[in-house]
């Protein structure tokens, strides 16, 4: 079984899960964030955990935009600061998905990147995943799917 640590939002109650942390509390204070277990407190900086990698990842529920019916999304947009490649994934449906890499990263400054979707994607619910390949590191924001509905209700 896989240790596990969810997170709370308390300003829009998003939920957050952490898979592989022996950890039962974080924190972030004074600058730097902190995890809580049975054998301490550590403060989590770095890119590896014992000289391996570590893999993060991060994924939104279905989404609808609070609109009924079809929805065309072009253009997901970040804000975020990072030092590499990262992935998107856009799932249309929970089988079907497509993959984009976002560019253009600076790790200096919190900057909004756009990630254009190709022609753009229909369908009534959307889950956005992003993920960092190799060892990027992070910072996100914020993210805005903005969703377009159409006048067609059925898909």
């Amino acid at each position: 079984m896989t240790d596990r640590a969810f997170l709370m939002n308390v300003g829009d109650f998003a939920l957050t899960e952490y898979q592989n942390y022996t950890f039962n509390s974080f924190v972030f204070f004074d600058g730097s964030y902190w995890g809580a277990g049975p054998d301490g407190i550590y403060k989590l900086t770095g890119t590896t955990n014992d000289g391996v990698n570590v893999a993060w990842s991060f994924r939104t529920g279905m989404l609808d935009g609070k609109k009924q019916g079809l929805k065309r999304l072009e253009e997901i947009l970040l804000s975020m600061r990072f030092n590499g490649p990262v992935k998107l994934r856009v799932w249309v449906d929970d089988d079907l998905w497509y993959d984009y890499s976002l560019a253009n990263y600076r790790e200096d400054v919190l900057h909004v990147v756009r990630a254009k979707l190709g022609r753009g994607l229909r369908s009534k619910y959307f889950r956005v995943e992003v993920s960092g390949v190799d060892n990027t590191v992070a910072e996100v924001s914020s993210i805005d799917v903005p969703m377009i509905p159409l006048k067609r209700r059925i898909g």
